[in-house]
């Protein structure tokens, strides 16, 4: 079976590692699997990137392409993370030669594939759902706006008043190809599989929930004291973690609800008893409004042991998302023993129930600082627990097996 994953690129995002893995994970089950991007950051065996530096120049430039032409069109949008894929994708011109049986889709925004492209896909297509783009009308997260079961328009993104506006005519392009196109659809979480079937363009779609996978060799619980004392942190210290790519600046991430939190938290434990809340990702800009809180802010981790010994160090991990779909840094921690306290919101029950986690009740502040002061104080009383249900569930050759089965009843279908 040859299959090849599109993604915009292999890293520095969690849908483009979420894709690498994958891709590892089939390898190393003896599938043929390639992956193509537009952004090469790692040396992973089979991941392709752009050759020609000219291909590399226009590649890089479609993002800012899209966002001038989506401003064109909607003149109150100020920029975000809101995609239309207008630009030309060059993407049959990169596929030409190639023989593949499946092609697997997985973060194809910031004008890498356009959905018109997807009728000339010539083979059978499965489009993993890392967020919400492909059955919205631009955006990765609807928030409250649920234009998208029915007809988008006069869009909250775009601050536009239009019925017609980009996010409806993106809406009717998607619905057009998808139409024309046979895509099999792969939701990461339960919530996603259920915010597609409620979407108007996926209407009778094909839709399976498959999880996403981690190196469980690389991810696993090692030794606190040693973890410590590699990363010079404090031995004795309750240490909380938090981690995102954008940090703590990031409002979808809950930035601001884990500041909320922590001074209700410092509070109850008192100023000696709180804990050291280490970041990873983002940049320090974020650190001055956390200003009399006690705080160490590594930076990005591009090398996944150093990101494991961070989990292996911490006493819990922090995730206050607003929304999420199947976060790897829940999972990460997961494998490596350590238990999550996060808002009862979109994927994170599939990862937390069942685990020595705490799920607390959507943006309740209060309530989150209290789940973290009891997770804290027990920190290692789910260690095995949470690493036997991490293996159970996300481990690569587990996830690789369900995405060959699911590969092989699509190809039995088409």
């Amino acid at each position: 079976m040859r299959v090849l994953q599109l993604s915009l690129a292999d890293g520095d995002g969690g849908a483009h590692i979420a894709a690498r893995r994958l891709h590892l994970a089939l390898l190393a089950a003896g599938v043929e699997s390639e992956m193509l991007v537009d952004r090469k950051g790692s040396d992973a065996p089979g991941v392709k990137g752009i050759k020609s530096e000219f291909m590399r120049g226009l590649a890089s430039c479609r993002p800012s392409v899209d966002n001038m032409l989506t401003r064109l069109c909607c003149h109150g949008f100020k920029g975000g993370a809101f995609f239309s894929n207008l630009a030309p994708d060059f993407m049959r011109r990169r596929l030409k030669g190639r023989r593949f049986d499946l092609i697997h889709l997985h973060w194809v925004g910031g004008g890498f594939l356009k959905p018109s492209t997807l009728p000339a896909l010539d083979v059978p297509v499965v489009w993993t759902m890392h967020d919400m783009w492909p059955f919205t009308g631009g955006c990765l997260y609807s928030g409250e706006c649920r234009n998208y079961e029915g007809v988008c328009g006069r869009c909250p993104f775009c601050h536009s008043n239009s019925p017609k506006d980009m996010a409806s005519r993106n809406q009717r392009r998607k619905c057009l190809s998808y139409r024309k196109a046979t895509i099999h659809f792969v939701a990461p979480s339960n919530w996603m599989a259920t915010c597609a079937s409620n979407a108007a363009v996926l209407a009778g779609a094909r839709v399976s929930v498959v999880r996403n996978c981690v190196d469980t060799t690389v991810f696993a619980p090692r030794d606190k004291a040693m973890a410590r004392s590699v990363l010079a942190l404090p031995p004795e210290r309750r240490i909380l973690l938090f981690g995102a790519v954008g940090g703590l600046e990031d409002s979808r991430k809950g930035g601001d609800l884990l500041k909320t939190a922590l001074k209700k938290l410092r509070e109850l434990t008192g100023p000696e008893e709180s804990p050291l809340l280490l970041v990873f990702g983002g940049e320090k800009l974020g650190m001055a409004n956390f200003e009399g809180m006690d705080i160490c802010h590594v930076g990005k981790i591009h090398d996944e042991i150093t990101l494991s010994l961070l989990y292996s160090a911490a006493d819990a991990f922090a995730a206050p998302s607003r929304a999420d779909n199947l976060p790897n840094t829940v999972i990460e921690a997961l494998a490596c023993g350590v238990s999550t306290v996060a808002f009862n919101i979109g994927g994170m029950p599939d990862i937390i129930e069942g685990s020595g986690g705490v799920l607390v009740k959507a943006f309740d502040t209060d309530a989150f600082a209290d789940a973290l002061k009891a997770t804290l104080a027990n920190a290692s009383s789910a260690r095995e627990l949470n690493r036997a249900l991490a293996l159970s569930r996300y481990s690569m050759g587990k996830v690789a097996e369900a995405h060959v089965k699911l590969y092989s009843e699509r190809l039995a279908t088409s």
